[in-house]
């Protein structure tokens, strides 16, 4: 059977949405923004989990540890030990 992949325009769409959903929850706890982007980022990839899809699945992870991490606090960004939680 040969690989399959997200789209790029799908792949695209899912990013935006986590973008503006990390932007509208900004304001709430770590710990409750965490709880419901790993619920987000699981169900995506129950959905679009498929051979050959791990670039584009990967390329979302990313996407969204930098969402996520990159814009708490002084401009530092996030230690790297926190990232792992988001897998």
């Amino acid at each position: 059977m040969l690989g399959m992949k997200t789209r790029k325009a799908s792949l695209r769409r899912a990013i935006k949405a986590l973008s503006d959903w990390c932007r509208r929850h900004r304001h709430r706890p770590l710990e409750e923004q965490h709880a419901a982007l790993t619920r987000r980022l699981r169900g995506h990839y129950n959905y679009f989990g498929i051979n050959g899809n791990a670039k584009s699945l990967g390329q979302l992870n990313w996407a969204s540890s930098m969402l996520a991490l990159g814009r708490r606090g002084s401009g530092r960004g996030a230690p790297l030990s926190g990232r792992s939680g988001l897998n």
